[in-house]
């Protein structure tokens, strides 16, 4: 059985073994490999499940994390393919905020929706993804199941039926956007709504209903990126306050400062001296509002964005023009985003932040990417944890 004795708990996204041999009270995951390791022994945990926001994990106490790493990514609206026909703006970040939930989503136990109305809301916080949404649903209709829909203030995001039943059921939903309100909608026959009652609501990341565990209020942490300002890429801690920014950003409209020549035909060539373009053959990590990012060996057909010749600091376009001044009017009409990989990085030293861990489950989310990297206390002791691997009855899941 476990008991209270505390061991560090850290865990690797991007690694297939840690970074450095675990000391015997410190246990490691490496996601690549699914292993867990324990000093310098290696053992099988099976599959684990990741998702883009959330990094999820079963055993804290209440205490304060020792690392939080999260990824910075630029925000672009929209979808598909950017063009000038389909302009999709490009948003960095001037802060990260991570939240800490536990299993429970959902703030409030019960929901009844008397029949003298059609629903009731409930606000919470649910970031975008895949959810579980279990509770006995009971009605004084012939109907077999009831609605619920997912909204931002009162749009709908996302809607699904869950069953009527005397014995607990659930349904699965998958989210685009962020979530604050829920609506659960009463049974109803032909017309006519009836009295209908929600009880021991559970809403939890994943495809799969678990028991019942009633809700926890959130922690939150937040940390201002300061003399940073915007960021469009890069990674942050915020238990110690380093930030790397490895991303830069750029507006670019013709205007006669800006480094602008023609390379040939419609092609066009635009310095950025803290940029250096990479192998021509290679797709490089740029963002455009309004081109395609493609490899320069591709280039040619208008409205398509690439590293230039390997190793110089600029970046080509091709536009419908084939003269230098009527490359600079299109750009003046249609200003261009261009998010790229800096040459040099950037370090920070921010004001850290503190962000408590929760007894049992936590699920931890960012605003500004994904959680990559955490270092917490765990609640188990190390023999415990290695004898319930043995016998394949502890599992250590990054919940979808």
């Amino acid at each position: 059985m476990p008991t209270n004795n505390a061991n560090i708990g850290i865990t690797y996204i991007d690694a297939a073994t840690p970074p450095q041999t675990p000391s015997d009270n410190e246990v490691y995951f490496c996601k690549k490999s699914e292993s867990i390791w324990v000093g310098n022994k290696q053992h099988s945990t099976g599959p684990l499940e990741h998702d883009i926001t959330t990094y999820s994990f079963d055993d804290g106490i209440d205490s304060y994390f020792k690392k939080v790493l999260s990824t910075i990514v630029p925000v672009q609206a929209g979808s598909g393919t950017p063009s000038p026909t389909n302009i999709r703006d490009i948003s960095g970040h001037t802060n990260c905020v991570v939240k800490n939930f536990s299993k429970n989503f959902m703030p409030q136990k019960d929901v009844s929706v008397p029949n003298t109305v059609t629903n009731r809301y409930v606000t919470l916080d649910l970031p975008k993804g895949t959810y579980t949404i279990s509770a006995k649903v009971s009605s004084d209709t012939s109907d077999t199941n009831c609605r619920l829909s997912f909204r931002q203030g009162t749009t709908q995001i996302e809607a699904t039926f869950i069953g009527i039943s005397t014995v607990r059921t659930s349904v699965t939903v998958t989210l685009v956007e962020d979530c604050n309100r829920i609506y659960f909608y009463g049974g109803h026959s032909t017309t006519t709504y009836a009295n209908t009652t929600y009880t021991d609501i559970q809403i939890e990341r994943g495809s799969r209903a678990t028991d019942y565990t009633p809700y926890v209020t959130p922690t939150t942490a937040t940390i201002s990126f300061g003399s940073a300002g915007t960021v469009y890429g890069g990674y942050v801690d915020l238990i110690s306050g380093k930030l790397v920014v490895n991303r830069g950003y750029k507006e670019f409209d013709g205007s006669s400062d800006e480094n602008i020549s023609q390379y040939s035909g419609n092609r066009f060539i635009i310095g950025i001296s803290d940029y250096t373009s990479p192998n021509t053959t290679t797709v490089d990590n740029i963002s455009c509002n309004r081109m395609e990012t493609i490899s320069k060996n591709y280039q040619g057909s208008a409205y398509k964005i690439s590293g230039s010749d390997t190793g110089t600091h600029a970046i080509m376009i091709s536009l419908e023009v084939t003269t230098l001044a009527d490359a600079k009017t299109w750009l003046s009409n249609n200003p261009i985003q261009v998010v790229y990989p800096l040459t040099t990085p950037q370090e920070y030293q921010l004001t850290p932040a503190q962000l408590r861990s929760l007894v049992g489950a936590n699920r931890l989310t960012s605003n500004t990417g994904e959680v990559t990297e955490i270092e917490y206390i765990r609640n188990e002791t190390i023999s415990w944890v290695i004898d319930q691997i043995q016998d394949n009855s502890v599992e250590w899941t990054v919940i979808p």
